[in-house]
């Protein structure tokens, strides 16, 4: 029996044995009708159900359907549009039309399968329109978006892995900037913020982005929070070389070995099978044998000192010597002014992201840093091989290291140059050569985990604040993990 009229954001119910549960619209699906039972298929029209969200442990969401009956069929009838019509008012901001771009090739070629089967009947159920797109080859979907028509939309989703997601933000944004009349190729340009969201339904290898604004790794809970209209704004970076630019990340970038990776491995990932395999890891195993390090420059700009609870750690000057010490290599001095600061020296590579590694992956928000316009510069200097490796299996586990010969810097913007003993291969030069080939030379970048070959040895990565809408949420730290 319903107790409660719909001006408030929750209704009531009651059960026969007298147990009372509110359930707040805002988890609210849709109201449909109920079919019959038996072989007529036709609407009972003295019965409606209402589908809503509840979550789960780790921090899964699911749906679940609550079914009322009323002998009137006018009451039954008025409470479903009643519903409908409050959980598609503006007061929910949920969206009404997505485009959704698939890539087929993810999750082993069942990427459109597990799409249909599985996402594409929950957006049907809270009457989501969607226009489907499957790419057909690599930077499909970033020009697709880049040219698409942003006012017939309330937001654009990914369906596939990283891949996918990054080609989908690049042309998003790309979008959004050619639109405003901005000059992209400007390193000092201000990205203007997306009018519409962005979401991404993990299908991939590697959904590292979807975990980070859903707090898991699981399709159906991104297409529910999509679907619930949850919305988070972040930061993401550009990367440009000294002319131009190259690329958005929303994830981050890599250089030095992790840089070599991407050159070592095919770009045909769908080829990625049997002894391809072998020979992508033997590759790995080649490249930390030959220790390769590299002589730069870097100019960085420390982030400010925000203070309580958006303050960013970064380190003191005096462990910052410490780590001098430890290392036997140049040392970082830290000065929390707004102007670039130098460092010179050997380094093993470099990774940034977008955000604290550590708190994302707890799925605590608050202090992850997604949206302060910060970067998290990770330089690993001059070492042993045992110690390179360590820092190798850090990044890969997704940890923030924090071993001596590791710098951990917060910054707006950094720039690297690479001080080459002879000259970089041409433009023509580079055109005929092995991707593998780039391997060593300084030239290999590592963004969102696709290569970026650069022209030059020098190469300009700058975050930009909030300037993507997400559909993701706020979640709570898991509290069984901390302990």
């Amino acid at each position: 029996m319903l107790l409660r009229n719909l001006s408030t954001y929750h209704y009531h119910y009651t059960r026969p044995s007298g147990f009372e549960r509110y359930i707040p619209l805002a988890e609210v699906l849709a109201a449909s009708p109920v079919l019959k039972e038996g072989k007529d298929i036709c609407p009972d029209d003295n019965r409606f159900a209402v589908h809503y969200v509840k979550e789960k442990p780790k921090n899964l969401l699911r749906v679940c359907k609550l079914t009322f009956h009323n002998e009137d069929a006018e009451v039954c009838k008025q409470w479903m549009e009643r519903v409908t019509e409050r959980i598609r008012s503006d007061d929910f901001n949920r969206p009404k039309r997505l485009l959704v771009v698939v890539n087929p090739m993810s999750g082993k070629k069942r990427a459109v399968k597990i799409y249909e089967q599985q996402l594409s009947p929950l957006f049907a159920l809270a009457e989501i329109n969607v226009d489907l797109l499957i790419t057909e080859g690599p930077k499909h979907a970033t020009e697709a978006v880049k040219e698409y028509d942003l006012s017939k939309v309330d937001g654009i989703v990914s369906a596939g892995g990283d891949g996918i997601m990054s080609e989908c933000v690049n042309g998003l944004l790309l979008n959004v900037m050619t639109k405003a009349g901005k000059d992209i190729n400007d390193p000092d340009v201000t990205l203007e913020q997306s009018p519409v969201r962005f979401g991404a339904l993990p299908l991939g290898s590697n959904d590292t982005f979807a975990r980070w604004i859903s707090g898991a790794r699981d399709a159906v809970t991104s297409a529910l929070q999509i679907i619930l209209g949850s919305d988070l704004p972040i930061d993401t970076c550009s990367v440009c070389d000294d002319k131009k630019f190259l690329l958005f990340a929303p994830l981050g970038v890599g250089f030095g070995l992790i840089g070599d990776l991407a050159a070592a491995i095919p770009t045909d990932r769908t080829k990625l099978t049997g002894g391809v395999w072998l020979n992508a890891i033997f590759a790995g195993l080649k490249l930390l044998a030959k220790h390769l390090a590299y002589d730069v420059e870097i100019e960085y700009k420390l982030g400010k000192q925000l203070g309580g609870a958006d303050s960013m750690e970064s380190p003191s000057q005096d462990s910052a010597k410490e780590n001098d010490e430890a290392s036997g290599d140049a040392s970082i001095e830290i000065d929390f002014g707004t102007e670039f600061q130098t460092f010179r020296g050997k380094v093993k590579g470099l990774v940034t992201m977008i955000g604290d590694i550590a708190t994302i992956l707890n799925k605590d928000f608050e202090t992850s840093h997604l949206q302060d316009g910060h970067l998290y510069l990770n330089i690993c200097k001059e070492c042993s091989r045992t110690q390179h490796l360590m820092y190798i299996k850090d990044v890969m586990n997704l940890t923030t290291s924090n071993r001596p010969y590791v710098e951990n810097l917060q910054v707006t913007e950094y720039k690297v140059r690479v001080l080459m003993e002879r000259e970089p291969p041409s433009v023509e030069e580079a055109a005929s050569m092995d991707q593998r080939e780039f391997v060593g030379t300084g030239l290999a970048l590592n963004v969102d985990g696709e290569l970026v070959v650069l022209e030059k040895p020098y190469f300009h990565v700058k975050a930009h604040k909030q300037c993507l809408k997400v559909f993701g949420r706020r979640v709570e730290p898991d509290a069984t993990k901390q302990k």
